[in-house]
């Protein structure tokens, strides 16, 4: 349904969410898919070293929510919320309360000076990226009737 007439601030909040979702979203996907690729293209070119890459479980794990992601962005308001915000609020938090356990050296983690470059450049950008997609996607919640209505 195309409505006539200027567009309203929470119609542009949708279409600014959306890019966000697909840029985002899509670029990582993107490159962690290219990334997996030539992981598996270097095994098989490594001759001496017996290069063994590891399974694809966990990449699948961590890249699956991205791709639900993008395709709930268009279907289902309630669940691309909760996927969306929800995947990169878990990973923010993952990585600093790993850095914590490498720190005090808890569960086998270890290198707190690795795992504090990881919080500067991943759990930062995706707890903010987090903080701003919560933030639009309450701006932009559809509206309920009353039941009276």
């Amino acid at each position: 349904m195309i409505s006539e007439g200027p567009i309203t601030p929470k119609q542009l909040m949708r279409v600014i969410r959306s890019i966000l979702v697909i840029l985002v979203n899509g670029g990582i996907l993107y490159f962690s898919v290219f990334r997996i690729l030539d992981t598996r293209a270097r095994q098989q070119a490594d001759p001496v070293l017996h290069f063994q890459a590891g399974p694809l479980t966990p990449d699948i794990l961590w890249l699956a929510p991205l791709g639900i992601g993008i395709l709930l962005e268009f279907s289902s308001f309630r669940l691309a919320r909760f996927v969306n915000v929800g995947y990169y609020a878990f990973s923010a938090s993952y990585i600093i309360i790993s850095t914590i356990f490498a720190v005090a050296q808890i569960f086998g983690f270890s290198e707190g000076e690795h795992w504090g470059v990881l919080v500067v450049v991943m759990a930062v950008p995706e707890a903010a990226l987090a903080v701003l997609l919560f933030r639009l996607y309450r701006l932009t919640a559809p509206v309920s009737k009353p039941d009276g209505a």
